[in-house]
């Protein structure tokens, strides 16, 4: 099979994008790795993409900014829309992070200091 020129010039285009992905994606996840911080994040839905797999997406907070973002969901872990969680995130940029999927949060305490609101008990009325 000869690949005409047209061809040629698409497949490279596509192998050095593949690598430049793949570069960008590594410096990410070494950013997180090296300079690694901890807050907490709150899954606010999720999404199974027909090529991509099941996604969560969740937002956090630092230093007050809020930040949204996604990950694939890890099939180990029983990751929950409405539910929080550990998210590692950069110190450098806190715009990458990764959600601990297996790392819920239930202390409400640690949730109201990450700078979530839960929400208020509603008042029964015939209870008082």
């Amino acid at each position: 099979m000869t690949l005409t020129k047209s061809q040629k010039g698409t497949l490279l285009f596509v192998g050095i994008s593949a690598v430049i992905i793949i570069c960008i994606t590594q410096y990410i996840k070494s950013s997180v790795k090296n300079n690694s911080e901890y807050t907490i994040g709150y899954v606010f839905d999720s999404m199974n993409g027909p090529s991509s797999g099941p996604a969560i997406y969740y937002y956090y907070y630092v230093d007050g900014k809020k930040y949204d973002n996604s990950d694939y969901i890890n099939s180990d872990y029983d990751v929950r829309v409405g539910e929080f969680y550990w998210v590692k995130y950069s110190s450098e940029h806190p715009n990458w992070a990764e959600i601990q999927q297996n790392l819920q949060v239930i202390d409400s305490d640690k949730i109201k200091k990450a700078g979530f609101s839960l929400p208020q008990k509603k008042r029964n009325q015939f209870q008082e």
